[in-house]
């Protein structure tokens, strides 16, 4: 009888106690007041004022533990990356941890709090095991763990998107922040799926062509979720052209599926209450 090769699984304790940590961190905001640290300064003109608080500091503990655990993670596999393949595994789990934390300090105390921690929980979770997952291009887990991946960092990005339009960064700041995290997002997925190609300048076009719409929605009176969805939006099928151009598959017929499925998601977002 053959017997099934065994497939390499983080362990339990390392999962579940990083998991612990960044919730931990996260759910301390609400209970650590430390000093405000105001900073103002004008560069172009314009006069900008900075705060660091209790929830800064602490949000960027917790993605700053993802991080480190997300690549002490990846660094028990039996392949682990090296070099700076490193960072490919760790710009999700972090750029997640930031989302979630800063959606997450502006829910009121409550079963939705409680439901938004378990739901990030679940969320870095899940990335993190499909980050590990990916690290050997022969694991027969690697496709499903690909797909999956994919589609977590897409909501994640959305999310972001989200977060700043709920929030009502300034456009000072939330066009750069779009532009970082989309070019980050694309960047590795592109990286996940093309491993043999340099991924660079079609991230950077990507990273426009979103930065650029956002930057115009920014100053409509639209429903957070409207242009977050839309953007969202943007960034998939600007992904999808992206991998189907450099594959050679990007013909007449498949142009017009992304047409179709761009016309019924701006319909939907259009509808959108």
């Amino acid at each position: 009888m053959r017997l099934m090769p065994t497939l390499p699984r983080p362990h339990p304790d390392q999962l579940s106690s990083l998991g612990a940590l960044v919730l931990l961190a996260i759910g301390l905001v609400r209970v650590v007041a430390l000093p405000t640290l105001p900073i103002e300064f004008s560069a172009a003109g314009l006069l900008i004022r900075l705060e660091f608080n209790s929830a800064f500091v602490l949000i960027m503990l917790a993605a700053a533990l993802t991080v480190t655990g997300a690549d002490w993670l990846t660094r028990s596999h039996p392949r682990p990356p090296s070099g700076w393949s490193r960072l490919e595994s760790v710009i999700v789990p972090g750029l997640g941890t930031l989302a979630a934390g800063t959606i997450l300090t502006r829910v009121e105390p409550g079963p939705a709090l409680w439901l938004g921690l378990a739901a990030a929980g679940g969320a870095l979770m899940a990335i993190l095991l499909a980050e590990f997952v990916v690290l050997d291009p022969t694991d027969p887990r690697r496709a499903a763990a690909s797909a999956g991946l994919t589609v977590l960092t897409l909501v994640l990005l959305t999310g972001v998107y989200f977060a700043l339009f709920a929030l009502g960064v300034r456009a000072v700041f939330s066009v750069p922040i779009t532009f970082l995290t989309t070019f980050a997002v694309s960047w590795r997925l592109l990286r996940l799926h093309l491993p043999a190609a340099e991924p660079l300048l079609l991230s950077l076009a990507i990273a426009a062509a979103v930065t650029e719409v956002g930057w115009g929605l920014h100053y409509w009176p639209l429903a957070p979720a409207q242009p977050a969805l839309l953007l969202g939006l943007l960034a998939y099928l600007a992904f999808q052209a992206a991998v189907a151009h450099r594959r050679g598959q990007l013909t007449t017929r498949r142009a017009g599926e992304y047409a179709l499925v761009a016309a019924a998601g701006l319909a939907g977002i259009i509808l959108l209450r």
